[in-house]
């Protein structure tokens, strides 16, 4: 019992150490929604009435803002401190605590965590938070199925993941060797928020660019390269801005992983997949987290402090990109981001494209 508190007491040290530390790096912390997030909050103000808004189909987040009586994005600060003491507990498991604490900072230092504290009010981090509890409880089945159908409630891009859990489910690494009745689970919890969402629509509540209609409009677009043409040039940037230099562990861990390769390159391909409907990069391919952390936890190999340190070093020094349709933008810069690498993703994207 002694030592189970003292490790509580150490998570909580060094979470709210890491967490604090992010948000000075980060030049602070925004405590109101913005953009999209005003809507999200316009949904928590309503309940109990469920009013016509762009977001009505993603009820979870502003229905606990509506329970607990917190603002949405006080309520996203608390979600994203658990979020971090999860991440932390798990590495702790597996790492010292010095190397854990130098994960945990890592994370902190990378859109993963910044991007809560940057843009009020979207539900990006409760869905983080399902899906990764969902990757420590893929033996649960009632608990399994329930945090993904929650997902789905908190923002149903999470759709695009599922193959990625089937795949973790099954422990398959062929997505087309078929299990029927876990097919069957991962159908009957789509048909279930899928049912909320067509009664939202048949019901009147078509006032959204995110609904029904902005999904269907982008399905039958013709000419997806031209329609995105604002934001190609920034396509592997975009993919960088989610976990930043991150990618370096993702990749060492990837190459030392002997089991979760493939699904690891399907969460990849459909996150990859949802630029046919959104043209937000950062947030579409915050999913890869999801491979980071599977990495994190289930590859057994030491990650030397030194060059985690140098991870850190290099996402302080780097901006932090946020990609969206519209083009991009760099939030909350600070005098030690010294190192811009727009023109090389630039040029590396170019180079892709053209072969």
């Amino acid at each position: 019992m002694k030592v189970s508190r003292l490790f509580a007491l150490e998570n909580f040290l060094m979470t709210t150490s890491a967490v604090l530390l992010s948000i000075f790096l980060n030049r602070g912390i925004n405590l109101k929604p913005s953009s999209l997030g005003v809507f999200y909050q316009e949904v928590a103000d309503s309940y109990p009435q469920i009013i016509n808004n762009p977001v009505s189909h993603r009820p979870l987040l502003p229905f606990l803002s509506f329970l607990t009586g917190f603002d949405v994005q006080i309520l996203n600060i608390v979600l994203l401190y658990i979020f971090t003491y999860l991440v932390y507990s798990v590495l702790r498991q597996k790492y010292s605590r010095f190397t854990s604490s130098l994960l945990l900072i890592a994370i902190g230092t990378s859109m993963v965590f910044r991007f809560t504290i940057i843009y009020g009010a979207y539900p990006d981090i409760l869905t983080l938070l399902f899906l990764v509890t969902a990757i420590l409880n893929i033996d649960k089945n009632k608990l399994f199925y329930s945090l993904l159908l929650l997902s789905l409630f908190t923002r149903e891009s999470a759709i695009f993941t599922f193959p990625f859990f089937y795949l973790l489910k099954t422990q398959n690494e062929k997505i087309f060797n078929i299990k029927l009745n876990e097919i069957s689970r991962f159908i009957f919890i789509i048909f279930v928020y899928f049912s909320f969402y067509f009664l939202l629509y048949i019901n009147g509540y078509q006032d959204s660019y995110l609904g029904w209609d902005f999904y269907t409009s982008h399905i039958y677009e013709s000419d997806y390269l031209r329609k995105y043409s604002n934001f190609q040039n920034y396509l592997v940037l975009g993919i960088f801005s989610t976990i930043k230099f991150n990618f370096f562990i993702f990749i060492y861990l990837f190459i030392k992983n002997k089991n979760y390769k493939f699904p690891v390159l399907v969460l990849f391909l459909f996150s990859l997949t949802q630029m046919f409907l959104a043209g937000d990069v950062t947030r579409n391919m915050i999913f890869v987290f999801l491979a980071y952390f599977l990495l994190l936890y289930k590859t057994n190999t030491s990650i030397n402090p030194i060059f985690i340190s140098l991870i850190i070093f290099l996402n302080m020094i780097v901006p932090k990109y946020y990609i969206f349709e519209g083009g991009m933008v760099t939030p909350n810069s600070t005098s030690l981001e010294v190192f811009n690498l727009v023109l090389f993703f630039r040029k590396l994207t170019e180079f892709i494209f053209f072969f």
